[in-house]
């Protein structure tokens, strides 16, 4: 049986420098790369994923509520296992603050971004379709 590897006690070197660094991806990366841990891309080391350009801070707030979802669910895959892992519960409670401070800016700015998170007495999902809005 194959011994259980705990990533976050894996020390990481950059291969230029080999000081130790992070062996945990920003959500922005870990998006890309469709882990959250360096570690499990060592072996494709060819692969450069696609860096998504952002056009307009609502595109941003978007990339970054998913970004933060997505290692959320990354991390709660990992402390499945290791559950007593005080960094990776520390790691996921700040990328949860962080999920949860984009989604209120967000729905600040652009209104409602789920249906469970409008309660009001007036309807004000549609405000304009796409063909009324112009090239916006």
């Amino acid at each position: 049986m194959q011994k259980h590897i705990n990533y976050f006690d894996v020390p990481y070197r950059n291969v230029n420098t080999n000081e130790e660094v992070s062996n945990f991806f920003i959500p922005n990366l870990a998006l890309s790369y469709g882990t959250a841990f360096k570690t499990l891309v060592d072996k494709y080391q060819n692969y450069n994923p696609k860096i998504i350009t952002i056009t307009d801070s609502k595109e941003g707030l978007l990339r970054l509520i998913q970004s933060h979802y997505f290692t959320l669910a990354d991390l709660a895959l990992y402390l499945d296992v290791n559950d007593q892992d005080p960094k990776a519960i520390n790691l996921y409670n700040n990328y949860a603050r962080g999920l949860l401070e984009a989604i209120e800016k967000y729905e600040s700015i652009y209104g409602p971004l789920l249906l469970v998170n409008h309660e009001s007495n007036v309807w004000t999902w549609r405000r304009s379709w796409p063909w009324e809005r112009g090239n916006n």
